[in-house]
């Protein structure tokens, strides 16, 4: 019997074969551990003996190799297809950097990027019994839960959220002076206060692209920071993104969930407790992503 494993990188492949094989007496074979090539993987296999093909297993083509060699044999071949999303797949990607390395490597690990994450997306055929699978099993890998975490977050985007950006030409500010928030000074203190005092952190999340583009420095846009902090009279930690907006080679630029991850891992935060305050589309898809409640700046501020 041959059990082809189907997923995408980091959706719980290996994970769930572990526990298979235990099941079912079988063999794992992976070419991350065993190495060489798909046709020597095939090489191994022997007709009185279970087995386990670990790798991701995204194209029909690689597929057709392990299904001939099971016709050959006249043994059954099974695919189980671990469904999950890409983004998902991410942040487990990066949940395993953090548990492995005690940190978040933005750009990836090694050679699981977002860039291989998103090829792996485009490569993927999904599973068919034309193909000549004796049978698919689909199994629904789910989302990661921080349940063992009990404090609670808001979460605040900078631009658009706490301070005015539509008279500027950037549409942020590129230096202090520029610095204007976007409600009446009291009023966000007060909602911020109150929030702090229910017992929820204050933690600031935002893409500044323009470092990348070389329209400002990471001092300037700490000095711009700093001076919104200024103005609320609230203090609270800021986490930005300095990469470029397209394409996304980063786990940090929002909807990515790299920030977010990093201060859930730091600070304990159970994200379904928290909130995303947001004016952006990918703010919202933030908070989606880590099943967090999501609120507009007028919902918050003006509640």
């Amino acid at each position: 019997m041959i059990y082809m494993l189907i997923g995408y990188p980091a959706s719980g492949k290996s994970t769930y074969s572990l526990a298979l094989s235990k099941e079912t007496n079988s063999i794992i074979l992976n070419r991350d551990t065993i190495g060489g090539k798909l046709q020597d993987l095939v090489k191994l296999i022997e007709k009185d003996k279970n087995y386990i093909l670990d790798n991701t297993n995204l194209s029909i083509n690689i597929r057709k190799i392990f299904i001939n060699k099971a016709k050959e044999l006249n043994i059954d071949i099974t695919a189980i297809y671990i469904k999950s999303s890409i983004e998902d797949c991410m942040i487990r990607c990066m949940n395993r950097m953090y548990q492995k390395h005690d940190k978040i490597y933005f750009q990836g690990e090694q050679d699981l990027s977002p860039v291989v994450l998103f090829k792996s997306r485009k490569e993927f055929e999904e599973p068919s019994l034309d193909e000549g699978f004796t049978d698919i099993k689909v199994v629904n890998a789910g989302k990661i839960k921080f349940n063992n975490f009990n404090n609670k977050c808001v979460f605040l985007d900078i631009d658009g959220t706490l301070r005015k950006t539509e008279h500027l030409q950037n549409k942020y500010p590129i230096k202090k002076e520029e610095v204007e928030l976007l409600f009446d000074k009291d009023e966000m203190k007060i909602t911020l206060t109150k929030y702090k005092n229910d017992g929820y952190i204050l933690h600031g999340i935002s893409n500044q692209s323009g470092i990348g583009k070389k329209i400002l420095t990471v001092d300037d846009v700490i000095d711009c920071m700093n001076e919104t902090k200024k103005l609320l009279d609230i203090e609270f930690p800021i986490s930005f993104c300095p990469h470029n907006s397209f394409p996304i080679k980063c786990f940090c630029r929002k909807p990515q969930s790299g920030l977010f991850l990093e201060a859930i891992f730091k600070y304990e935060i159970n994200p379904e407790l928290s909130i995303m305050v947001g004016d952006r589309t990918e703010d919202k898809t933030s908070a989606k992503r880590l099943n967090m409640k999501y609120m507009t700046p007028d919902e918050f501020f003006k509640k």
